[in-house]
């Protein structure tokens, strides 16, 4: 993707809800860039929400993008049943986030990955609050002309959300709670994506 026409072709679709995540996304406008660029037809959207998340639903809109498009790649993060250090068993993760520096965050990231990667669009949902094993945590998409550019879109975006997103993060188990931080395997695989 051109670099001169950067700060001009991103379309926001970004929402904080208490609302189920799925249904109809707005339709992103077309920006005409720059003369040294060509026209760009890139569609962002960052979502946060305290709902159930629902792969098949997200998915089977995201499909309803551009004629242009040759490859997608998606990815569901999912809690786990264990904890993370000790392996105890969990009866819940909790995901705290304040709803301005989060959504920024998440909006950060998604448009790093859109200018990194030649990506046609690209959806991050995430969820916070109170998450059971086994639900869904994060839903990201990522739509390219070829599958290369919407592989490495999907693998950048979650090494990224891992370590960078704002959000905090508590482990509840039977014997209590702790909060987690990104751990030195989450780091290493950022640090992959350094130039």
């Amino acid at each position: 993707m051109p670099r001169c026409c950067l700060r001009r072709q991103f379309v926001w679709r970004s929402a904080t809800s208490s609302r189920r995540i799925a249904g109809k996304f707005a339709p992103a406008r077309k920006w005409n860039s720059s003369p040294r660029c060509r026209e760009v037809d890139l569609q962002l959207r960052t979502f946060l929400t305290d709902q159930e998340i629902r792969p098949h639903e997200l998915l089977a809109e995201f499909l309803n993008g551009s004629d242009e498009v040759g490859a997608l790649v998606s990815f569901c993060g999912l809690a786990r049943a264990r904890g993370s250090s000790d392996g105890a068993p969990l009866r819940l993760l909790r995901l705290e986030r304040h709803p301005r520096r989060t959504e920024r965050s998440l909006e950060t990231i998604a448009r790093d990955a859109a200018g990194r990667f030649e990506l046609a669009s690209l959806l991050v949902v995430h969820r916070w609050g109170k998450i059971s094993p086994r639900e869904v945590i994060v839903f990201v998409a990522t739509a390219a002309r070829h599958r290369r550019a919407a592989f490495l879109g999907a693998d950048y975006l979650m090494d990224r959300l891992k370590t960078e997103a704002v959000l905090w993060k508590k482990e509840e188990g039977i014997d209590g709670g702790r909060w987690i931080e990104p751990s030195d395997a989450d780091r290493a695989a950022l640090a992959r994506w350094d130039d």
